[in-house]
């Protein structure tokens, strides 16, 4: 049985150290504007401007499929609907992109 969890296991571990990120890497945010907490509220942060691109406020994607289809892959802030922001790592390579990796 442990035989067969194993590939998932890895998987999941894979996926963790893909969003093990600081905020520097979240591609669609601006570097000196608010950012989600995780009570759904806001935080300050104040830095130079990024010149990645960059998410209006309040206007989220649902999910990676919502990215431009040039956009790299890399990680994003989506938010599903009816819920909070989250992290996510989006595929937007492979199989025509805008694949969600949670």
């Amino acid at each position: 049985m442990l035989a067969l969890l194993s590939p998932l296991l890895a998987l999941h571990i894979e996926n963790l150290e893909r969003l093990k990120a600081n905020l520097d890497e979240i591609i669609n945010i601006h570097s000196d504007g608010p950012l989600p907490d995780e009570a759904g509220g806001i935080i300050q942060r104040n830095q130079a401007a990024d010149p990645r691109q960059a998410q209006s406020r309040g206007s989220w994607p649902k999910d990676c499929s919502e990215l431009p289809a040039s956009s790299p892959s890399g990680i994003y802030i989506i938010q599903p609907t009816g819920m909070q922001t989250i992290v996510v790592y989006c595929e937007m390579s492979r199989e025509n992109g805008g694949w969600t990796v949670i």
